[in-house]
């Protein structure tokens, strides 16, 4: 019986090895999409991804803009703000999520460049780590114009 699972774990891991030959080699960190869409309304859609090879906890968003070549913190409406969230993603996970932005920030984000921030911790053998992963994104005109 012990040679039989013996040989089940080897081609088990051998149809592995292959599977992961197929996959595309994501680069280690947090993997992000961002899409702009200024119609009804100006909003920007982000998804993400975990590709570190550890599990990642209580993610932040932030969004800055660049102005005169030094990114500035874009304030979220007095009303509004994303919570921090406890939760864990483990390698490969992610989730996807919509920032309508006169919801978000109060107004249209005016056209420049700016960069959506994902501030998160990992878990090390050397304690928690705080890491940030950024995604930069352009926005060409307000809507409307």
């Amino acid at each position: 019986m012990s040679a039989m699972l013996e040989k089940i774990k080897k081609i088990v891991a051998a149809i592995l090895s292959l599977f992961a030959m197929m996959l595309p080699l994501a680069e280690p960190g947090i993997a992000m999409d961002i899409e702009i869409m200024n119609e009804p309304t100006q909003t920007v859609y982000v998804k993400w991804q975990n590709n570190t090879f550890s599990t990642i906890s209580m993610p932040r968003f932030f969004v800055e803009q660049n102005v005169n070549g030094q990114w500035e913190t874009v304030e979220f409406d007095e009303y509004f703000g994303f919570p921090e969230i406890y939760d864990r993603y483990f390698p490969l996970q992610g989730n996807a999520f919509t920032v309508r932005c006169k919801e978000v920030f109060g107004k249209d984000l005016e056209p420049g460049m700016y960069r959506f921030n994902i501030q998160y911790h990992v878990q090390s053998a050397g304690g928690i780590q705080d890491r940030i992963a950024s995604q930069e994104f352009e926005i060409f005109q307000s809507p409307g114009v």
